[in-house]
């Protein structure tokens, strides 16, 4: 997880990385799905989804002289001024939690 702190914005960024070519397709749709959702729900964060390439935050702050990266996308919040107004622990420890709910989801597909 990377976070790139802004003016008034913060933005946290998910490498995806699953092993089997099931786990990729179906975090893949998933991580698709999500990204168009936000649009139903007014007040969440902006959320982008990359599987193609990397994301222009991680190519200026840490791709230089790295390599392809070995994962199967990248997932980004952006987190605006009304998400951090009560401050930065509850939106982080909901991030970090989003981990648990992508593989909670993507087991549940599963069965």
């Amino acid at each position: 997880m990377w976070v790139f702190p802004e003016a008034k914005d913060l933005n946290v960024v998910f490498e995806v990385n699953f092993d089997t070519e099931v786990d990729i397709t179906l975090a893949r749709i998933f991580l698709l799905e999500l990204k168009d959702s936000k649009r139903a729900v007014l007040s969440a964060p902006g959320i982008d989804y990359q599987d193609k390439d990397v994301p222009e935050l991680v190519k200026k702050n840490f791709a230089k002289g790295v390599g392809k990266y070995p994962s199967n996308g990248f997932v980004s919040f952006k987190l605006g001024a009304t998400h951090l107004k009560k401050g930065i622990d509850e939106p982080l420890s909901q991030l970090i939690g989003f981990r648990q709910y992508m593989h909670f989801h993507l087991h549940a597909i599963k069965i």
